[in-house]
């Protein structure tokens, strides 16, 4: 009877808990660290569906946006170690079907990027002789140990015509927590609005046979054809 794969989600983060040296600190669970419940809050309305919401605790402070016409968090909350007195973490909310999931994670140590324990990518976009050409992306995902075996990226790009045909791309494992992949965009050089959906898939194995990890990450770019330099 074949085994029953165990996955282990890291993307979803169900326990994400990082080591710090500081008692106030020492293990924190994202989860935990988003749940407003757990702080006491102050609010200021910025439009008829949006509120900016800023809480504190004993350990943390914490201040995002929240949809209160459909009861989830958005964008990016950002989480405060108060007795160091500085940036702890940065948290991207991505909504799909209704539901919260937590995208991007930037874990900071003296208010630098950990990258170490951090998940998130960055972007490069380069034009030539003003002209649209390419998009470099830079995927981080954290330290593991856990050994990387493939990446999949599926991504849309749409126009102004609002069409897009879904691409698959494999990313070469070169590294076991940082990768990059390059998009050719030259041919969209005379588009006045471009917009780029994917999704990341890092699948990574441990040492037991039934054992896997994926991280994923959902990636939206609005990029201009033509510099602005």
């Amino acid at each position: 009877m074949e085994k029953k794969v165990r996955l282990i989600f890291l993307s979803i983060i169900l326990t994400w808990i990082i080591s710090c040296k500081k008692e106030d600190t020492s293990t924190l669970d994202i989860k935990q660290a988003l749940d407003l419940s757990r702080y006491k809050l102050s609010q200021k309305i910025i439009n008829d569906s949006i509120i900016e919401y800023t809480g504190e605790n004993e350990k943390l402070s914490i201040k995002g946006e929240y949809n209160k016409n459909r009861n989830h968090k958005i964008g990016w909350w950002n989480v405060y170690d108060k007795k160091k007195k500085e940036i702890f973490s940065k948290i991207q909310i991505f909504v799909e079907d209704d539901k919260e999931k937590i995208n991007q994670v930037l874990i900071y140590d003296n208010n630098k990027i950990d990258t170490s324990k951090s998940k998130f990518y960055t972007k490069d976009i380069e034009y030539q002789n003003n002209r649209l050409s390419k998009i470099k992306y830079n995927f981080f995902t954290p330290k593991s140990t856990f050994k990387t075996k493939n990446i999949d990226l599926f991504y849309d790009i749409f126009t102004d015509e609002n069409n897009s045909v879904t691409k698959k791309a494999s990313i070469e494992v070169k590294n076991q927590s940082h990768h990059y992949y390059e998009i050719d965009l030259s041919k969209y050089y005379d588009k006045k609005n471009i917009f780029i959906a994917g999704l990341f898939s890092e699948y990574s194995y441990g040492n037991k046979t039934d054992e896997m990890g994926i991280n994923e990450m959902f990636i939206e770019d609005s990029i201009k054809a033509k510099s602005s330099h």
